[in-house]
């Protein structure tokens, strides 16, 4: 992973990932931009969650912590040493996790959320930190407008969730490159190897269609009386109707999910 952020164009941040052969830090912490003359501090944390539940090469030699000292510690940091103006933290911990830090961590300007998948169509602010989490798989933009004093106090803000749908152009050299790489299994990817009379997704946090039907598999399978799933929100949704190889999610399918 450290050898895949070195070739990056962008900083890979993370103030909750450690070595375990010395105990530093893995990744940078945070970054120091300038836009308009406000100096603003950008603070990542990452998934608790990788020693746990991925395989073993994503997590070899690192300790995961849940963030929460470090992110009061950085933010101090930033504010009282860099002289940030404005703090904003980018997070992959989870909707629940987030905001029970939110209220225990003070500072905090922007708070960007991710790995729950939650579609926030309006901003909430918590602790002063206006908060927003995108959606998944790329559906939606989250874009957020501030009106920011000349010594980084937030007067105001407006927050939209835009669905990227058919009424986005698309971008013709990034559909070419995909078109390419599809092309040479036209054939194999349009088999049809299944109907579905459900829309199946995972995109309720309790309970879901794809999660069912594995379950079910599971349970039809083994023979077994009951079978659990943790209710990821993960995975890319197929639309009720032929299931193909490629099984193309489509626009309806996404609408109604």
């Amino acid at each position: 992973m450290k050898k895949f952020a070195n070739d990056l164009n962008y900083p890979l941040l993370a103030i909750n990932c450690y070595n375990k052969e010395d105990d530093k830090l893995t990744f940078k912490p945070y970054s120091l931009i300038e836009i308009n003359g406000i100096r603003v501090a950008v603070i990542g944390i990452a998934a608790t969650i990788v020693d746990k539940v991925m395989p073993e090469g994503f997590h070899t030699g690192v300790r995961l912590t849940l963030g929460e000292r470090e992110l009061r510690k950085w933010v101090k940091y930033v504010r009282e040493v860099e002289k940030a103006q404005l703090v904003i933290v980018l997070s992959h911990l989870g909707y629940p996790q987030e905001l029970k830090m939110l209220n225990q961590v003070d500072g905090i300007d922007v708070f960007l959320r991710g790995h729950t998948h939650n579609r926030v169509r309006r901003a909430q602010v918590v602790n002063g930190a206006i908060i927003i989490q995108s959606g998944c798989h790329g559906s939606f933009l989250g874009q957020i407008d501030m009106d920011v004093s000349s010594d980084g106090k937030v007067i105001d803000f407006e927050h939209r969730l835009t669905h990227v749908d058919s009424s986005v152009n698309e971008d013709e050299e990034v559909l070419d490159l995909v078109e390419s790489g599809i092309d040479p299994y036209g054939d194999m990817l349009g088999e049809v190897i299944g109907e579905t009379l459900t829309d199946l997704h995972r995109n309720f946090v309790m309970e879901c269609p794809m999660d069912n039907l594995l379950l079910n598999s599971i349970r039809s399978y083994t023979g077994a009386d009951l079978a659990f799933s943790n209710g990821w929100r993960y995975g890319a949704p197929i639309p009720r109707g032929r299931i193909t190889m490629e099984y193309y999610p489509c626009e309806s399918a996404c609408e109604c999910l």
